[in-house]
């Protein structure tokens, strides 16, 4: 008789995270084909690949402050709702970006993409945990590694078909049908998940903080890249700016942990600590490769955006395995 009973609930979480997955992986594609048509969208729209590099570097900007308002919003509003809204957005950011015909407007709809994955991104792990009651989640945790590993292997060759076949407007209109389906599904199928913490207050000096952390950091990072020297002042004020509001964000959160966005007892545990880090030099090593490749395969070997796409697989393949 347990079984009976235990057979269907597992099925039904199972379908929940089916669900929730179908509704990431337009983020999850996007991320990666938007850095094969870096090369298409600069002779395109007449700019420079320092302009287009923007076209990246924003999306991942918005997406880094918005990860910890999501942490907050899913305890006070209901998550299914926070997903829809998350989705519209992203919707929204895509038709912006497709119907883009200059650099700015680009920019500007990356932006609302990049807002909306970082809520969309965090929120899926967070609803499957609850939905799973914090059990079964090695298998569970499958599911959704699964589409994140296999999006940096399968983004730059769908990229790369739809610029040769059509053009760079396409990989965003992609994200349409893809989207309408997903919302369609959580509509329909996907739980409530009330919120745990209704009517909770949200810390405005954690997201200057953190607001001013990834912009000066990126910022400067990016100053860098153009100048290949530290000593500048276009360099170094958005570097001192994003360490600035570092420190004041830790002095913050020891002071005032029940307040902080990102408490900073969690980096205590090893394991955690560990994953953080582990999870940040992937990225770099994954994004950063992602951006220049590319541009590689396609200007200076003289490839096609289709086999520059293929070229990009074993770099997924790698992140697979590991």
């Amino acid at each position: 008789m347990q079984s009976q009973t235990t057979a269907p609930k597992n099925k039904s979480i199972i379908a929940t995270c089916a669900i929730l997955v179908v509704g990431a992986i337009a983020p999850m594609l996007d991320s990666t084909m938007a850095n094969i048509a870096v090369n298409a969208i600069t002779q395109n729209l007449n700019t420079s690949v320092s302009n287009v590099q923007w076209v990246v570097t924003v999306y991942v900007l918005a997406m880094g402050i918005t990860v910890p308002i999501a942490g907050w919003a899913i305890d006070w509003i209901s998550g299914k709702q926070l997903y829809l809204w998350a989705s519209a957005g992203f919707l929204l950011g895509s038709v912006v970006s497709g119907i883009s015909t200059t650099i700015t407007g680009l920019i500007i709809g990356r932006i609302i993409q990049g807002a909306a994955a970082g809520i969309i991104v965090p929120l899926l792990t967070t609803l499957i945990v609850r939905a799973a009651n914090g059990k079964d989640l090695g298998k569970l945790m499958s599911i959704v590694g699964l589409p994140a590993v296999l999006m940096p292997i399968l983004g730059p060759t769908i990229g790369g078909f739809i610029i040769d076949q059509l053009n760079w407007h396409w990989i965003f209109y992609i994200n349409i049908p893809i989207v309408l389906i997903s919302m369609t599904a959580l509509i329909i199928w996907l739980p409530k998940f009330n919120p745990t913490q209704p009517g909770k207050r949200l810390d405005f000096p954690s997201i200057i903080l953190f607001a001013g952390l990834f912009t000066g950091f990126i910022l400067g990072i990016t100053k860098f890249s153009h100048t290949a020297k530290l000593d500048q002042s276009s360099v170094l004020w958005p570097l001192g700016i994003g360490l600035t509001c570092l420190i004041g964000y830790v002095i913050y959160a020891l002071v005032l942990p029940k307040r902080a966005l990102v408490n900073l007892n969690l980096f205590k545990t090893r394991s955690f600590s560990a994953a953080s880090i582990l999870l940040l030099m992937s990225g770099i090593t994954l994004n950063g490769a992602m951006f220049l490749l590319p541009l590689y395969f396609q200007n200076i070997r003289g490839l096609s955006v289709v086999w520059a796409g293929i070229y990009l697989i074993p770099q997924g393949l790698g992140m697979l395995l590991t």
